[in-house]
């Protein structure tokens, strides 16, 4: 009888799954065509394999259990992914070309007359404005969870759309980073041009931050600023009273991106400019994932296999996510 078959269920990547996945196999194409001059690609092919493993688990769950705070960890985890990718970055980006710093090093000094990301710091060198613009560049974390939280919390129906935005526009930029390789002045110059004097406890945290996470790789364009921009535009349109404070934490950030020699002048230029960019791209592509995004089915059948047998369903009664 019909009401004792099986039903299937449906899987339908989100199109936040679908810019990971896309991101993952492009990349890991460039594993696989240039291994030879890589080196050590079963380490990130295996990453990519994890990564993806994580997501099916989560959508599994998903539909096992039709949690909310499963759905919400499922929209977050490809954000989680950010870190590793950011510094894959670097792994990548020399298949076409040295680093560029050169360049970008006397784009600055034409503009300027000398080396705005060493000056910058010898000129305002107090503690306290060194903590300043510590604490600026690390609230870049929390804008991004903190914007995305504000729309989940109150403004929900543009969450995954927000977080499309954010994440595809990170991915553009990381396809930046791999094609035009710059390390950013403090990387670039030596010691100690490339230092800082020794600060409080918000520059202590930032460099062992740095020291964590942080390559030689991703300055131009600056995606904190360029992301940030975002971050403004999205809390604009739907967490309007965030909107004030973070064009104030972008005006810091995009300051303090130089004065710690994390960016070269021209890197926040980029930024700005691309931004924009960012946006008409990822919403456009979003149009694009939404209407032709694919479905996988577990069924029975040799298409696939069935994720959880349930009895006296209808058909009527699918679970599509």
């Amino acid at each position: 009888m019909e009401n004792e078959r099986e039903f299937t269920q449906v899987i339908r990547f989100r199109p936040v799954e679908w810019a990971l996945l896309v991101y993952l196999v492009f990349t890991g194409l460039l594993n696989i065509v240039y291994f030879k001059t890589l080196g050590a690609t079963w380490v990130h092919l295996g990453a990519r394999i994890t990564i993806f493993s994580g997501l099916m688990l989560l959508i599994i769950l998903q539909i096992r259990f039709n949690s909310r705070f499963i759905d919400f960890l499922r929209s977050f985890y490809p954000l989680a992914t950010l870190g590793y990718l950011y510094g894959e970055t670097d792994f990548y980006n020399n298949i076409w070309h040295n680093y560029l710093d050169a360049w970008f090093e006397k784009t600055d000094f034409f503009i300027f007359g000398f080396q705005p990301s060493i000056r910058f710091s010898e000129v305002f060198h107090w503690t306290w404005f060194q903590e300043l613009m510590s604490l600026s560049y690390m609230s870049y974390f929390l804008m991004i969870f903190g914007v995305l939280w504000a729309i989940y919390r109150f403004n929900g129906e543009y969450f995954n759309r927000s977080i499309f935005i954010v994440l595809q526009s990170f991915f553009f930029y990381y396809l930046i980073f791999i094609v035009l390789p710059v390390q950013g002045p403090q990387f670039w110059f030596p010691a100690p041009l490339n230092g800082l004097p020794e600060g409080g406890v918000f520059h202590k945290l930032l460099r062992f931050i740095q020291s964590v996470g942080e390559r030689p790789t991703g300055a131009f364009p600056s995606s904190h600023v360029g992301i940030s921009v975002i971050l403004c535009y999205l809390s604009y349109q739907y967490a309007r009273p965030l909107f004030r404070w973070m064009l104030g934490i972008l005006v810091l950030l995009s300051c303090s991106a130089v004065y710690i020699k994390a960016h070269y002048f021209i890197d926040i230029v980029g930024g700005l400019l691309t931004a924009p960019l960012m946006i008409l791209f990822t919403t456009s592509l979003l149009s694009l994932f939404s209407e032709r995004s694919r479905e996988w089915v577990r069924t029975l059948h040799p298409a696939g296999i069935l994720l959880f047998p349930r009895r006296n369903r209808t058909r009527s009664e699918r679970t599509i996510l």
